[in-house]
Parts: structure tokens; C-alpha cells; sequence
């Protein structure tokens, strides 16, 4: 979308949309042949997550309150570009509609494309009247730019606050545009009678300082219960909340509409005309709150003429002012700081000897007549610091010897238990090598054991298998049984 800083009356915007087809063998592109389970249907927003049937359907949803299209029923108009993305009718070639594959767009259909789609753009311009009657917005074009820009700035973190408690990564145009236009609803803006300057809030800024804390809630008022399960904002992530206000406003929501917008928000709540003049023609020279640019090079903050004196004076940091303690020197304000730490010459400094005993503090250009003026009582301060120094060297000379008799003491000690380690360690690997000897021993004795109580056993057995047979014969020869008679 393209905006151009023109008044309120005359603002316009680019609406973008997108054609989408699909290729069937024998019948060539149609956006009748999209899949069911194509992301976009005939006409979609980029994303796709705006998708609509006719360009009819697509013109009412994406105008906006507050606009009207002005392009004489030309509608949607293909667009062209120019770096070689696009054939000569607008059409793009792709492999399918995924997020990843409209990425990289082909001016020419290959074997892989099966898919195409092109920009269309149609002109829409701003009309105040869908806000207010016309005998209230026709006067003066003009309303309290700090007014403005504070409604202005309002909207935007309102809306990108919500925008992230929808979609904490990458917001949707679906969502940006809804919640948009529920954002513009909210603020009411000719909705019912104005007030009268007899009402107790009477002031059109406590009015607006009402309307922007409306605002400060608008975005938890339009969280889902889904969102607020799973969605929650660390207001204090204020790199993410800048960087989506950037995206709020160079895509959904542009300054010069949330301008022209809390302009005509003044204008409805401001009857008493103390934020905006009531002449219906005005000249630069005669109204308050024309809007003019700083003069101040550098400078590119625009407000209403009765501010500029307090901008000025106080505010503006490309302002070039003198020095404050008298210097000669003159500066942007901006500079103010590092002139008064740095450069000027009457700002006090302290003198280089300081540390050995100067006490003196005097302006910067009178230091080097204090330095000329005082060499022989520096020379002796630090002549006296140098004794200091030699007397603190000394002293720690004998406790250097003092640390070094004492280590050599410890290394020595240190080298013996060393060696007493060593006659340890060698006396453990002596037991090591014994204990792991008799561990053979020991497991050759199991063994032994075990094979011989293995023979035993089977001795046994066939002792006793011998005793059975002798048993039987003796039976079967009678032996037995005349021992019984």
C-alpha cells in the first residue's frame, strides 16, 4: 500500500490483493480448478489467510470504515513489476501456494508449476464524513498535534499489543485487519451525540486522556479464551512489541490514517474548540494549530504552530545553543552534555596532581596557568609521593623475601611428603600384587573344591546305583528271604 502526505480529505491508500489459479491438464489456469485443500480460494490476501470468492466480496471487506474507492469503477487493476517477476499480464508461476514456494516467483511456467497467481491493486481514499457530518470535519484541517500524536501513538500500541496476544510470532492479515477495524469501532467516533462544553468532564483533554486509557484495555478485551490460555505478553519484551509496531504501521495501519483519525477524534470531542479552531478556511499565518516542520536543521519533528515556541525552547535537541557557563562555544542541545564533560573551557576540572595532593579545581583554560604557576609545589608533592612509594617498596621487598623463605620452606616440605607418598604408593602396589595372587590362589582352590566334590558326588551316585543292582540279585536269589525265615 502507498500513502502520500497529503490533508485528511484527499488521503490514499493502495488495496492489494492477490488472483490465485491452478493448472488442469487439457484446460489450462482457472481459479475455478483450486483444490479444496489449496490455502487461498479465487482471491487472497498474500498470506492467505484472507481468501474470497469474487473481487466484489474482496473490495467490501478490505475497504475499511472510513474509506470509499475513487477510481471512477476501474476496480482492480493487475500490476506489473518490473524485476522480471511477472509475465506481461501480472501472473507469477509457482509449484504450489505454500508459504515457502510463493517465496521465489517464476515471470515463466516450467514443469513443476502448477500453480500462478498475480497483484492486483485498487485505489481507495480516506472520507471523513463516514466519521462526522461534513459541518463538523470541513472546518480547519487542523487539530492540537500533541493531541494527535499521542491518539496516534495510542492506536498503534493497542492494536500491536493485541496482534501479539494473538499471534506472538507472525501476525496474519486476517487478524490485523479485524482487529483494526475493531480498534477504529472502539473509539466511538460520531457514534452518538457530542458533548457540550456545560458537561462536568467539559475538557476535550481530559476527554482524550479517557479515550487513550479506553485504549490501554482495548487489547485484553479482544483476547479469545484460547489466547489467553495459550498466549501470554511480557509487556517488558519491548524489543518484541517495537519491532511489531513497526509491522502494525508499515502494513495495516499507517501513520497518516491513525493521523487523520485522531484528528477527526479531536474534532468530535473537542466542541469547545480548544484543540482545534472552528474557521472553516485557514492561513498558515492566522491558525494555532497549523501544522509547520522545526526549522532547526536536522530536526524532523512537525507539531502545531502554538507549540513550536515550547518545542524550541525546551524540546528540540537540533536547536544550537550557547554555552551555559559563558564559553564562546555554541552546539545542537543534543551535544549539551558531552560540550559541558569535554569541551568547554570553563567547565572545572581538577588538577592533573590531584592524586599525589593538589586540591585545586579550576576552569579548563586556567589549568595550564595553575600547572605554570605551581611546578615547584607539584615538583614537591611528588617528590613526597616518590618516598611514600620508596618507603612502601621497601617494605614490601622484605615481604617478598619473607613469602619466598617461606615457600621454599613449604616446597621442601611438599618434596619430602612427596616422598613419603611415593614409598607409600609402592608399598600399596606390593599388597596390590599379593592380595591379587592369592585371589588366583583362592579361585584355583574353588575350582578344586568344586571338582572334587563333583567326583564325590558322582561316586555316590554310582555307589549307590551299584548297592541298588546287588540289592535286586540278592532279592531275586532268595538270600533275603531265607534271612527272613
Amino acid at each position: 500500500m502507498m500513502m502520500t502526505s497529503v490533508p485528511m480529505a484527499g488521503l490514499e491508500e493502495r488495496v492489494e490483493i492477490y488472483e490465485n489459479q491452478r493448472f488442469w491438464v487439457g484446460g489450462g489456469f482457472s481459479k475455478k480448478g483450486l483444490l479444496p485443500t489449496d490455502r487461498c480460494r479465487a482471491y487472497s490476501s498474500f498470506d492467505g489467510s484472507l481468501s474470497f470468492q469474487t473481487l466484489e466480496e474482496c473490495s467490501e471487506q478490505l475497504l475499511g470504515k472510513g474509506w470509499h474507492y475513487d477510481d471512477n469503477g476501474n476496480g482492480f487493476l493487475p500490476v506489473i513489476d518490473e524485476d522480471g517477476t511477472t509475465d506481461a499480464e501480472g501472473w507469477s508461476y509457482f509449484s504450489d501456494f505454500s508459504a515457502d514456494a510463493i517465496q521465489s516467483p517464476k515471470k515463466a511456467k516450467g514443469l513443476t508449476h502448477f500453480v500462478r497467481r498475480r497483484r492486483l491493486f485498487r485505489m481507495k481514499t480516506f472520507e471523513p464524513e463516514q466519521f462526522l457530518p461534513r459541518e463538523v470535519y470541513i472546518q480547519c484541517e487542523y487539530a492540537d498535534s500533541n493531541e494527535v500524536e499521542a491518539l496516534s501513538a495510542k492506536m498503534l500500541e493497542a492494536l500491536s499489543i493485541a496482534t501479539l496476544l494473538h499471534q506472538k510470532q507472525n501476525v496474519s492479515d486476517k487478524v490485523a485487519l479485524s482487529l483494526k477495524a475493531k480498534l477504529i469501532d472502539s473509539l466511538a467516533i460520531g457514534d452518538d451525540v457530542a458533548p457540550v462544553p456545560e458537561a462536568a468532564d467539559a475538557l476535550a483533554s481530559t476527554r482524550l486522556m479517557h479515550l487513550r486509557k479506553d485504549l490501554d484495555s482495548f487489547a485484553q478485551k479482544q483476547q479469545t479464551r484460547m489466547s489467553i490460555i495459550g498466549t501470554t505478553l511480557n509487556c517488558a519484551e519491548s524489543q518484541a512489541l517495537s519491532t511489531r509496531q513497526c509491522e502494525i504501521s508499515a502494513k495495516y495501519f499507517r501513520k497518516e490514517e491513525r493521523e487523520a483519525i485522531a484528528t477527526l477524534a479531536v474534532k468530535y470531542l473537542d466542541p469547545e474548540f480548544n484543540l482545534h479552531c472552528a474557521n472553516e478556511i485557514c492561513t498558515a499565518e492566522e491558525c494555532e494549530f497549523y501544522v509547520v516542520s522545526c526549522p532547526n536543521d536536522g530536526c524532523t519533528r512537525k507539531l502545531s504552530r502554538k507549540h513550536l515556541p515550547h518545542h524550541d525552547q525546551m524540546e528540540c535537541g537540533y536547536k544550537v545553543i550557547s554555552c551555559p557557563l559563558g564559553c564562546s562555544d555554541t552546539f545542537p542541545r543534543n551535544r549539551k552534555d558531552v560540550h559541558l564533560a569535554d569541551a568547554c573551557s570553563y567547565r572545572i576540572v581538577k588538577c592533573p596532581f590531584a592524586k599525589i595532593g593538589c586540591p585545586t579545581e579550576v576552569k579548563a583554560k586556567d589549568l595550564p596557568d595553575h600547572l605554570e604557576q605551581n611546578s615547584s609545589s607539584h615538583l614537591l608533592l611528588t617528590c613526597n609521593r616518590m618516598m611514600e612509594y620508596e618507603n612502601v617498596f621497601r617494605k614490601m621487598n622484605a615481604k617478598i623475601d619473607a613469602v619466598e623463605k617461606e615457600n621454599l620452606y613449604l616446597k621442601q616440605q611438599l618434596s619430602a611428603s612427596i616422598d613419603k607418598l611415593g614409598t607409600v604408593a609402592a608399598g600399596v602396589r606390593v599388597n596390590e600384587k599379593k592380595c591379587t595372587s592369592l585371589s588366583k590362589d583362592m579361585k584355583h582352590a574353588e575350582s578344586y573344591m568344586k571338582t572334587t566334590t563333583k567326583k564325590l558326588n558322582d561316586h555316590e551316585t554310582s555307589t549307590r546305583s551299584e548297592f541298588v543292582k546287588l540289592y535286586k540279585h540278592l532279592t531275586i536269589a532268595g538270600v533275603l528271604r531265607g534271612e527272613k525265615k
